[in-house]
């Protein structure tokens, strides 16, 4: 028998991810986490909202490695487009935003998974 352990993480916008100490113990608990599934076979599936991506293109690309060693990454987005008030193109750029903050870090494959719904273009 074979038991597959997934974890979806998503990596809430929370303003301390873009200090230095702040990122800094965000990393070491992302760390620690795929450490323990790692031991077990486990996968992170990883979906990091702007603020989260920010800080490791200043800091310490945590999420680059974790794609290194085999979890997934993607965006996240915090609120649904339908809970978004402006203009479609409006809702549009804030997704957009987001997807490019983590593109910037170098990930190979972005999950491109926002609130449920899927980034095409």
């Amino acid at each position: 028998m074979v038991l597959y352990i997934s974890f979806m993480l998503h990596i809430e916008p929370i303003q301390r991810y873009t200090t230095a100490e702040g990122h800094k113990v965000a990393c070491e608990k992302l760390r620690n986490l795929a450490d323990a599934l790692e031991k077990h076979r486990g996968k992170l599936s990883i979906q990091s909202e702007k603020e989260f991506a920010v800080g490791c293109a200043k800091y310490d690309n945590v999420l680059l490695e974790m794609e290194e060693r085999g979890h997934e990454v993607g965006t996240h987005s915090m609120e649904p487009l339908e809970r978004l008030d402006g203009p479609d193109d409006e809702k549009i750029n804030y997704v957009k935003e987001r997807r490019d903050a983590v593109n910037t870090l170098g990930i190979k494959k972005n999950l491109e998974i926002c609130g449920g719904f899927f980034i095409t273009n």
